[in-house]
């Protein structure tokens, strides 16, 4: 059966559908197009198919993508229609006959259509396994022809491979010599000689760009008989410099796995590729490291409640541990070096600045203050003032930090009236840890940062909380703009969840902001306890609520409150968050209002005090994590960076502040592309390719429940939508690649993230 129309003219709009087609209410005619509201509301096309494989092929103009959602029996399935060539198209296979398909954008447009297509096609053979949706089968990845790539080949070893590894089938890849050029998830069948028995295997490789430089990849691997919906194996994990090593459990012998050498297209060198053979002394080596390594984790969780620290997976006494391994100490040695040359380049230039140097010590009076002063005044021996006025001061100290010998000669290199910005690494029991360690120079615009650790803080000491200090961002003299207050609308999507939104409402109310009204989006609220709170917020002053029925789609729900909005700036924030400081929104627009800053964003924290999100870091083809998640919420972070306004490359949508008018000139959050994920750090993007500056700014705190939704069953939420089973990840899938397709070219290399670090980790551990 084929079903094709051409449309002929503009009278009718639905003539391409030969007759088959419906319209919800809500939709209109204009000429030879359909209206579609930004409702709940789709155009419904009788198909009638039988069981079997097909391509749904969309010819439209107006919007870009369409959700096409199939009724199959009782279910209703979103079908991935992506762009083509030839127009909007999706191919699958139904187990069960199909009613009819239902056609609406995302939001609200005018659309034209010119073709509508089901065409019977051959099944598709992949390697990868499929996605199952009920009586619904999808490809793991859509192709544009009807049938994937998929290749025999004659077996061979790329060269430097172990020899018991060959490669006997490839799929949307091309190999050359060691070099693989993949298209969308392309992958290859490794075949082992002899077969890898049951237990556990480690495969090391390493994974290089074209240049020789580190390859910032997300290599995963799949059995070779995975079933429909099957994860993958696993993934390799970078270790050090290019090398990768993946770890993989084998229930059963396996004489082949799927090997994906990237998730995303391009081109990926991997060499040296070796795996350790298994055996029942590696496997319980590999479990007894594992119970260890879980002790040694349940042992710091209980030393750092007995000590009365914020529960944390990476305390105090886990990054003493680490000062043991083999790969800090590496780069402790590497760092010693690099500081010794950088100082060596710094004191080789002409003195610039004379006369005695001026130092204020932070902090009250007490044993501590008085010794540090005490200590450098007979360091200085004539040379150095020390007094409390921090505004004059060349350099600003804290209570018990001491200078480092070079300190006083190098600050000399500084010009005259120039703040001078140091580096203070944090030491766990004094004693310095790589992971916590910089010796680059920030580029701070207020002042002069001289390239080596000049002040040494024992046990945990942060940048001075002063706003007059030297290095903290701030004031009136760096903002964007005067005048007063600005009107700042809250906007907040929300769905059933009545524990959630009484926490928020409550929070939210005691905010201290002259000019503040909020925009509550219900999505379909089906609980009568949310409901009676949605009726009771409506009916404050300055709270308006909208409903919104379509399926969830966070980013074109947030463009829909906008649109109701009418602050000056708009702040964006989940239902799950918590304010506890009523100053936070000040601190947000302080941050906002900062010289060619375009978006803010607050530091979020888990309801028992570690860190969730202190900004995004972009990381390669892993793509995006959050800067210092589980971290220490006592903790001042990576370079007193929780102490201060710092730039990042991306910002959570959960806790997010904007202008109006960029907000409008950027066109919104991209909610056709990306509904749930990515679409924050897309914005951010955006933005800064306008020349907008994206920051965090640590005063603007808020807790964030993030921890309940993950709890949520996998396959079903408690509202019954089907949030966390094969369509969610799917979709998700989907967004991903499409961030990968928009972004590629700044993905491999954040400019505010040290690049001696690792971006996947995200915690500022060094890796080299």
């Amino acid at each position: 059966m084929t079903m094709r129309m051409t449309l002929l003219g503009e009278q009718d709009a639905l003539r391409c559908f030969g007759g088959r087609a419906s319209c919800d209410p809500g939709l209109e005619m204009s000429g030879g197009a359909v209206v579609f509201p930004a409702a709940n509301a789709a155009l419904r096309v009788k198909i009638e198919a039988a069981p079997g494989v097909y391509r749904l092929r969309v010819v439209s103009s107006g919007a870009p993508l369409l959700r096409a959602i199939i009724d199959v029996g009782e279910a209703s399935l979103s079908l991935p229609v992506e762009p083509s060539p030839a127009g909007l198209d999706v191919i699958f296979e139904l187990d069960a006959p199909a009613d009819s398909v239902a056609l609406m954008p995302v939001e609200s447009a005018t659309m034209t259509f010119s073709a509508f297509e089901l065409t019977p096609i051959g099944r598709w053979s992949s390697l990868l396994p499929d996605y199952r949706l009920e009586a619904v089968r999808l490809p793991h990845r859509q192709p544009a022809a009807g049938a994937v790539a998929l290749r025999q080949v004659s077996p061979f070893c790329p060269p430097g491979w172990a020899d018991a590894v060959q490669i006997d089938a490839l799929e949307s890849v091309e190999v050359m010599g060691g070099t693989f050029v993949s298209g969308p998830s392309g992958v290859v069948r490794l075949s082992f000689n002899p077969p890898l028995g049951r237990g556990y295997h480690e495969l090391s490789a390493e994974f290089t760009l074209a240049d020789g430089s580190v390859a910032l990849v997300a290599p995963r691997m799949w059995a070779a008989d995975a079933p429909d919906n099957a994860p993958p194996l696993a993934h390799f994990r970078r270790l050090a410099g290019s090398l990768y090593v993946a770890r993989v459990h084998l229930k059963e012998a396996a004489a082949a796995i799927i090997f994906q050498p990237r998730q995303e297209m391009g081109a990926v060198t991997v060499s040296q590729l070796a795996v350790t053979a298994s055996g029942w002394a590696h496997s319980v080596r590999a479990f007894a490291q594992t119970v260890l390594h879980e002790a040694v984790q349940r042992a710091a969780l209980r030393v750092e409640r007995w000590l009365g620290a914020d529960p944390s997976a990476d305390g105090r006494l886990a990054a003493s541990l680490r000062l043991l391994s083999e790969a800090d100490r590496r780069y402790r040695r590497f760092i010693r070096e690099a500081e010794g040359l950088a100082l060596k380049r710094w004191l080789a230039q002409p003195i610039r600045r004379g006369g005695p140097m001026r130092v204020a010590v932070s902090g009250p009076d007490g044993p501590a203050r008085a010794k540090t002063v005490a200590v450098l005044r007979r360091l200085g021996a004539g040379t150095v003032t020390v007094g409390d006025d921090e505004r004059d001061a060349d350099l600003v100290i804290g209570p018990g930090e001491r200078l480092a010998p070079s300190a006083f000669e190098a600050i000399q290199r500084v010009p005259a009236g120039e703040p001078v910005i140091v580096d203070r690494d944090r030491t766990v029991w004094g004693v310095r840890s790589a992971p916590r360690f910089t010796a680059t120079p920030q580029d701070v615009a207020s002042g002069r940062a001289v390239p080596l650790i000049l002040v040494h803080a024992q046990g945990r000491s942060g940048w001075p909380v002063s706003a007059s200090s030297p290095g903290r961002e701030g004031g009136r003299a760096n903002t964007r703009d005067d005048g007063p207050p600005k009107a700042v609308t809250v906007i907040t999507p929300t769905r059933d969840a009545p524990h959630h939104l009484k926490r928020f409402l409550t929070s939210f109310a005691a905010t201290a902001w002259p000019q503040l009204s909020l925009v509550l989006i219900d999505n379909g609220t089906r609980n009568a306890e949310a409901r009676d709170c949605l009726v009771r917020a409506e009916a404050a002053p300055h709270v308006r609520v909208l409903r919104d029925e379509r399926p969830f789609n966070f980013a074109a729900l947030s463009n829909l409150g906008a649109e109701a909005a009418d602050g000056e700036v708009l702040v964006f924030a989940n239902n799950d968050l918590a304010f506890h400081d009523p100053g936070w929104l000040g601190a947000l627009m302080m941050g906002l209002m900062q010289e060619r800053v375009g978006i803010a964003g607050g530091v979020l924290s888990y309801p028992d005090g570690r860190i969730q999100h202190a900004g995004i870091v972009l990381s390669g083809e892993a793509r995006v994590r959050h800067l210092e998640r589980f971290a220490l919420g006592k903790d001042v972070g990576y370079f007193a960076r929780r102490r201060r306004l710092v730039e990042v490359s991306a910002v959570t949508g959960a806790l997010l502040a904007i202008r109006r008018t960029d907000f409008l000139r950027l066109g919104g959050f991209c909610a056709e592309r990306y509904p749930v994920l990515y679409n924050d750090v897309d914005l951010c993007l955006r933005a800064r390719r306008l020349g907008l500056r994206t920051v965090l700014v640590p005063d603007a705190r808020a807790q964030h429940f993030e921890s309940v939704t993950l709890k949520m069953s996998q396959e079903q939420a408690s509202d019954g939508s089907r949030q966390r089973g094969p369509q969610w990840r799917l979709e998700r899938a989907l967004e991903a690649h499409r961030f990968r397709q928009d972004h590629d070219d700044v993905l491999d290399a954040d400019p505010h993230y040290p690049a001696l670090c690792d971006p996947v980790d995200a915690k500022f551990r060094a890796l080299v």
